[in-house]
């Protein structure tokens, strides 16, 4: 009899973690989803406040963004779009190169990098990102144009 009850105690404790199981990963799924979601809607209003020349406020919000997932490329681009925004182009680098650091290929961050640098008169060192994004994606009209920008500026 002790055998018996036994294995029905160990049938109902192994049954009850079969059933929890799937429950746990639900909540993991919420738990994540509800993450993913709030950086999309934090994601979303910094771009918005970014397009409105709220500045200071995307600022903000993206740093929100990046303490929720420090790795983010998109907000650590846009961060830099924000800072570059400000005139800091200096600064904008130091996160261009965060996305870089991540994905060596990352366009958008290759082109931005070289939009600061051209802002900051380093015409040679931007028409080499350009010349990085071009040899990515030889079509790329962003890179194309920015580079013959900086070509001109070169001549002047």
């Amino acid at each position: 009899m002790t055998t018996i009850i036994f294995q029905r105690e160990t049938f109902v404790i192994i049954s009850s973690l079969l059933l929890l199981y799937p429950i746990c990963l639900i909540s993991l799924t919420i738990a994540y989803s509800t993450d993913t979601f709030e950086e999309g809607s934090l994601m979303q209003r910094a771009y918005e406040s970014l397009n409105e020349g709220e500045i200071e406020y995307a600022l903000k919000l993206y740093d929100e963004i990046l303490k929720l997932n420090p790795t983010d490329i998109h907000a650590l681009n846009y961060k830099g779009l924000a800072l570059a925004g400000l005139g800091n182009y200096d600064e904008a680098i130091q996160w261009y190169d965060k996305v870089l650091n991540i994905d060596p290929t990352n366009i958008s961050a290759l082109n931005n990098k070289g939009v600061a640098l051209y802002n900051l008169g380093h015409y040679d060192e931007a028409i080499q990102w350009y010349d990085k994004v071009l040899a990515i994606d030889p079509n790329d009209s962003d890179a194309k144009y920015n580079k013959s920008i900086a070509l001109l500026s070169l001549r002047k």
